[in-house]
């Protein structure tokens, strides 16, 4: 037992002596204190940034590039009865201050009246009709079945017009 009592303490002292002893890096001790030492360099001014100019994009009539090149579509004549945009000083609906890819059909109820769709989406699940509009780009539910709706959005076009596109969502289980 004496013996492990005089190997620990001859341990412990070993340990503690070896502790204070040279660790070799004066050299970086002095490098470190030099740079400390050296005066702040001063802080070169932000560049001024660019005005905005604004940009009016004229190659609308011309080919998609995400389109494929063996299906490229004959431009459409403008005729007289351009699509409408909806009464811009009508009430809008609150499914309209969301973008209409941000929803998923949930499901379906039907009364006697009137077949009604469910989406998920805008922090809920909320029952649209035949007639509501949805999304940001005016689009109008067209058609409601089992499996999904359908829904056109109207585009602005920039003159006083708009480009009509169908939008299909369907049932996610």
């Amino acid at each position: 037992m004496i013996i492990m009592k005089r190997m620990l303490i001859l341990g412990t002292l070993t340990v503690m002596l070896s502790a204070c002893g040279n660790s070799g890096i004066e050299d970086l001790e002095t490098y470190v204190d030099q740079v400390k030492a050296r005066p702040a360099r001063e802080i070169e001014p932000l560049p001024q940034p660019k005005p905005y100019l604004p940009f009016s994009y004229t190659a609308s009539f011309m080919r998609d590039p995400f389109q494929n090149q063996d299906t490229i579509i004959k431009p459409q004549i403008e005729t007289d009865n351009k699509c409408k945009l909806p009464d811009p000083t009508r009430v809008k609906s609150f499914l309209e201050g969301f973008d209409i890819g941000s929803f998923t059909m949930v499901g379906t109820i039907e009364n006697d009246k009137e077949h009604y769709a469910l989406l998920r989406g805008a922090g809920g699940v909320h029952r649209v009709k035949v007639g509501d509009y949805i999304g940001l780009n005016h689009g109008q539910i067209q058609s409601i079945n089992d499996f999904g709706l359908e829904v056109l959005e109207k585009i602005p076009d920039g003159n006083d017009g708009c480009k009509e596109r169908p939008y299909n969502l369907e049932l996610k289980n």
